[in-house]
């Protein structure tokens, strides 16, 4: 069991976050054991939509969820999308967003930011392993999504050696989405899911294979989560 913590996404004090790596594949009941959570997660059930949902409804056909309940655990699970993880500056809201092409271009980022009521501007995100734009060719379709809606993803494509065909950056496409929104606290590491295997999974590179969960909770300002993760 191995879990993940990033050490450059600056949080409140009240913000805590895992995310899982090989060869650990999250069961919820496992989970909440292993990583010594608050709760049992909450888990979306995942369909490439641009659906968020909050912690008080069902999780079926969505792919974000948003909380300001103290220490209820949302999260999505991931082998090669992007994992959205959003806080205010003051802690007191969180989101965990699925950004798969569909979901990003369909404006998942949009409602999931919909949800906070803090001004733009005070809200951070970490974009977690995602594959890299190198390995991720996608057809003239998937850019003409992005571009109909977000012009300004135009950066995040580059042509491949496939007539009409495009290697597509989730990250570059996200932060772009991010920017024109109005949200400019953005953290990212650069994970290729596709080149590490030793620490993710990735469908791509796989086929049949194990998950990734991005888990966000809010704590009591007083509490700390004191689990030591394995790097």
């Amino acid at each position: 069991m191995t879990f993940k913590l990033s050490k450059t996404w600056e949080t409140p004090h009240s913000v805590n976050y895992i995310i899982t790596t090989k060869p650990y594949t999250p069961e919820i009941d496992s989970l909440h054991k292993d990583a010594e959570l608050p709760s049992r997660p909450f888990l979306v059930n995942q369909c490439h939509s641009a659906r968020v949902i909050r912690t008080n409804q069902s999780p079926d056909q969505a792919d974000g969820v948003y909380t300001d309940k103290v220490n209820d655990v949302i999260g999505i699970v991931t082998a090669d999308c992007l994992p959205l993880l959003l806080t205010n500056e003051e802690g007191t809201e969180i989101a965990a967003l699925h950004g798969g092409w569909r979901g990003l271009a369909g404006g998942i980022i949009d409602n999931g930011l919909g949800y906070f009521h803090s001004p733009l501007s005070q809200i951070k995100v970490y974009l977690g392993p995602a594959i890299g734009q190198d390995n991720y060719e996608i057809g003239p379709e998937v850019r003409k999504a992005f571009l109909d809606r977000y012009p300004s993803t135009d950066k995040a494509f580059h042509p491949s050696e496939k007539e009409g065909h495009y290697y597509l950056s989730l990250t570059k496409a996200a932060t772009s989405i991010l920017h024109t929104l109005g949200v400019d606290q953005i953290y990212n590491e650069n994970l290729c899911t596709y080149e590490d295997s030793v620490r993710f999974y990735s469908y791509r590179r796989e086929g049949k294979t194990g998950r990734m969960a991005s888990l966000i909770w809010l704590s009591n300002p007083s509490s700390s989560y004191s689990f030591e993760a394995a790097e």
